[in-house]
């Protein structure tokens, strides 16, 4: 589901550290070791996030929660949902499954997981290769251009176009149809698809909310956040939310910037377009990545340049979140009650719950401006490269991961949620989620209420992360405006929307 999917899944947190030694050792498979190794010369794994979705880049309209639909979910009176694969039979082989991982709570996860699945299939062994998120990306691309091929990887929403273009993945069409499984029945199937083609699985998804420490907003005697609630307002709720070393708020004569001690928010994810930690915030506003066949850059317009500008000076200018660097603690600030407010999809609740973590605690959409209320949100999930050695055998490994019997397994660790549409209800429990979980995770993916979207992520999205930065830094560092970065950084935008991918 996601945040930047890196600071704060957007789809997961860091939960501790683990050597690859130890990681093996603590899952305790047999077989389970790493293709990475030899691919690349070995690597640490360590923790990381995970995830918590194709593009469509038009913001639901401003609505409550329980107006009607925007955007009607993709169903289908025939759509069948993923059954658990019946049982592999033939000859032993091993399959080479590459994913991220962060450490701890996860390691059980995908321990049980695997131990279930060779279970149902004991003549398939998982050979398993798992990174950090930090590290997966760039020993993806090197065993994907080497020799030691996994049979199964894992990938973002926000990486199929990349890969799918690239032409190293299974169009895996003609597998779900030959199982009679409609894409419909799963989240965000339209993310998974490139030039008509659905390349991955959903496993998962992750709606992103704003996410509030009620403690802190009642002891700052702030009112609290709604489902409809605009962008000034809630600026200026975190300016009286920002306090320094003397007890001076944001919005008082006297405060030093330099010595907070406790912020409004954490920074906003700015140092890419990827995912829907940056596009939520930028279209809210009003701002617009790309045209509708992404093919041009739409970074130009007032609206986009507005909310850039905005969010840079949310901390440059207002310092209601932290700089760089200003927060040395390690973890994730909002549970260590550094900042009053966090962006993030169900996942928050999950790490929450771990921490045991005790302030009181809500959330609901993020603030509105003239792009009105938007929900978005994202999936990872499965995808078989060509060149693997056992694509029917890869196939049943990623019908068993993600069909409902299994999925209701995995809901139920709150981890990650429903990857299949009919079972997103039952990720809510009441005794476990807040008030408003329904209406922000459940709601926005079953009809009711604003539609979520998943952010825009064309083919050449890792190239134009590289130009984003090196044009924007000056911006969220306040050196610059970002008028003035805009129209050099548009048209690099534009050449790399035209430029083919590959390996």
């Amino acid at each position: 589901m996601d945040r930047s999917e890196r600071s704060t899944l957007n789809h997961g947190k860091n939960s501790g550290s683990v050597s690859r030694r130890n990681l093996l050792k603590a899952v305790g498979l047999a077989g389970l070791t790493s293709l990475v190794v030899a691919a690349c010369g070995g690597g640490r794994s360590t923790s990381a996030p995970s995830a918590t979705v194709p593009a469509a880049p038009t913001a639901a309209a401003t609505s409550a929660p329980s107006a009607k639909p925007t955007t009607a979910p993709a169903t289908s009176g025939n759509a069948q949902p993923a059954a658990t694969a019946a049982p592999s039979t033939g000859p032993a082989i091993t399959l080479n499954w590459f994913l991220p991982l962060s450490a701890a709570p996860e390691i059980a996860i995908w321990t049980d997981f695997v131990k279930r699945f060779q279970a149902a299939n004991p003549n398939i062994t998982i050979k398993g290769a798992y990174e950090s998120w930090g590290n997966y990306w760039t020993k993806l691309e090197t065993v994907m251009a080497g020799g030691a091929i996994p049979d199964v990887v894992w990938l973002h929403y926000t990486r199929i176009a990349e890969w799918a273009s690239k032409d190293v993945m299974r169009p895996l069409d003609d597998n779900l149809a030959k199982d009679k499984l409609d894409p419909k029945s799963y989240v965000f199937n339209d993310a998974m698809v490139y030039k008509g083609h659905m390349y991955t699985i959903p496993k998962d998804n992750g709606v992103n909310a704003l996410w509030y420490n009620i403690d802190m907003f009642n002891k700052a005697e702030v009112p609290v956040p709604t489902f409809i609630y605009k962008w000034d307002d809630w600026l200026t709720g975190m300016k009286k939310l920002t306090v320094d070393r003397s007890g001076k708020t944001a919005d008082q004569s006297g405060f030093n910037p330099s010595d907070v001690v406790r912020w409004g928010t954490v920074q906003p994810q700015t140092n890419s377009p990827r995912g829907e930690g940056f596009y939520i915030w930028f279209s809210a506003m009003g701002g617009k990545l790309y045209n509708d066949d992404w093919t041009q850059s739409l970074i130009d317009q007032p609206e986009s340049i507005n909310a850039l500008q905005f969010m840079a000076d949310v901390v440059v200018k207002h310092h209601v979140a932290p700089p760089p660097g200003a927060i040395s603690q390690p973890g994730d600030p909002w549970l260590n009650q550094l900042v009053a407010t966090t962006w993030a999809h169900h996942a928050e609740e999950f790490f929450y719950h771990e921490q045991k973590s005790t302030f009181k605690y809500d959330e609901v959409y993020y603030p509105q401006g003239s792009g009105g209320v938007v929900e978005s949100g994202g999936t990872t999930g499965f995808a078989i490269p060509k060149a693997s050695k056992y694509p029917d055998q890869a196939w049943i490994l990623t019908k068993f991961m993600t069909s409902a019997d299994q999925q209701k397994i995995i809901i139920g660790q709150h981890r990650w949620a429903a990857g299949l549409r009919e079972l997103v209800p039952q990720q809510y429990d009441p005794n476990y989620n807040t008030k408003n979980y329904v209406p922000c995770h459940v709601d926005p993916l079953t009809g009711k209420g604003p539609q979520a979207v998943a952010a825009p992520s064309p083919a050449a999205l890792a190239q134009i992360e590289q130009a984003w930065t090196s044009a924007l830094d000056p911006v969220w560092l306040g050196k610059a405006q970002a008028k003035d970065q805009v129209p050099a950084l548009k048209k690099q935008i534009d050449q790399l929307l035209q430029q083919k991918t590959a390996i």
